[in-house]
């Protein structure tokens, strides 16, 4: 089930899987054959960050991204001609504040006002931080060295770099990891604990997956978010459910990872074992670690030249993008329209996310810059 609204390179990987899929293979292990190259796909979806303020920096050595030329600025105050701006910076190194990612703080963040029928100038970050707490707009307008995230300053030298990446929803953190595995959020534009308890109804890749007759696996630190969705809580997918610590690395090293797999992090903190998902206040040297982890464990697996490892993020998390957000020709994917008050019709993208696609099959210093 492929969303129009991802880039079409990271969409490839997933048609190599399934619509190269052959008959059952009538071995005791009972997997699928597939023709294609790609016979793994590994998902990582990390957290609240936006392009810019992860990647919009390496520009310097990716010159052929959309990222920072440093001259990008935004007002305190959208509606003032006369008002100081707050420009772009490197400085970001750990951010304790969570800035504002609601449905009403995007929208601010992108139009400059409550206005959702104007252009996405993408000038409202600052004046909507500073709505929130004095000073936090130069906490948004700033992004990290390259060097200061090691793991993704290599991997997109040396892979691939999607700078045409949305999230899905222009809300938090819940209605775009719905997307990731569904293509829809099912009418969510926030992460609202009892319908989250209750579970979500629609189909999922992993239930195309299945009728497919190819395997998936999630391997979870904390919690798998992915229980979220009604039909991976059905008894039969018990199996399907890994800890990371236990299973991940042993899996991969004996070459038995499935089809499609999904890591999550620690989305909170556990004793000495801090979160790794790059939620503001947590370290994203952390988050570093796990994605080092998370490839280095990959490389060394048999299965590694029939792979590809997807790294995105679900959304934004308040911090400043330059590049407008798609609000126009974006189809609803199921025709459900939003709670009030917004009754929100999901013809708009939320900000763009960093995104990298790592695997033996893409050349070097690959950039995929898809309008989606």
């Amino acid at each position: 089930m492929k969303s129009p609204r991802r880039p079409t390179l990271a969409a490839l990987f997933f048609l190599f899987l399934v619509a190269s899929s052959q008959s059952l293979d009538l071995n005791r292990r009972g997997k699928h054959k597939i023709d294609g190259p790609i016979k793994t796909l590994v998902v990582i979806v990390m957290e609240n960050r936006s392009f810019d303020h992860v990647l919009g920096w390496l520009k310097s050595t990716r010159p052929d991204i959309d990222g920072l030329t440093g001259q990008e600025s935004n007002p305190l105050n959208v509606s003032d001609p006369g008002s100081p701006s707050v420009r772009v910076a490197d400085d970001a190194v750990f951010v304790d504040w969570d800035p504002g990612h609601s449905f009403q703080a995007i929208r601010e963040q992108i139009f400059g006002s409550e206005d959702s029928s104007a252009d996405p100038n993408m000038k409202g970050f600052a004046q909507q931080a500073e709505g929130m707490e004095e000073g936090k707009s130069k906490t948004v307008m700033s992004g990290f060295k390259p060097r200061l995230l090691p793991a993704y300053t290599a991997l997109a030298n040396e892979f691939a770099v999607i700078d045409r990446w949305f999230a899905s929803v222009p809300a938090s953190t819940q209605p775009n990891r719905f997307y990731v595995h569904s293509a829809t959020s099912h009418g969510a534009t926030s992460n609202v604990r009892k319908d989250l308890v209750h579970g979500f109804p629609q189909k999922t890749i992993f239930d195309s997956l299945e009728e497919s007759g190819l395997s998936f696996g999630i391997y979870y630190q904390n919690i798998p978010a992915t229980m979220f969705f009604s039909s991976l809580r059905r008894l039969k997918h018990i199996t399907k459910f890994h800890s990371y610590s236990l299973k991940f690395k042993l899996d991969a090293k004996l070459g038995k990872l499935p089809n499609y797999v999904v890591v999550e992090q620690r989305y909170f903190d556990v004793n000495v074992f801090p979160a790794n998902d790059d939620h503001p206040s947590h370290d994203v040297a952390i988050g570093q670690r796990f994605v080092k982890e998370v490839y280095e464990t990959l490389r060394a697996s048999p299965q590694w030249k029939e792979m590809a490892l997807l790294i995105t993020y679900d959304e934004h998390g308040g911090f400043y993008d330059h590049v407008p957000t798609p609000v126009s020709h974006v189809p609803n994917p199921d025709g459900i329209v939003g709670p009030d008050p917004f009754y929100f019709h999901f013809d708009r993208l939320g900000v763009r996310v960093p995104t990298l696609l790592v695997s033996p099959w893409i050349d070097k210093g690959t950039g995929d810059d898809t309008h989606t």
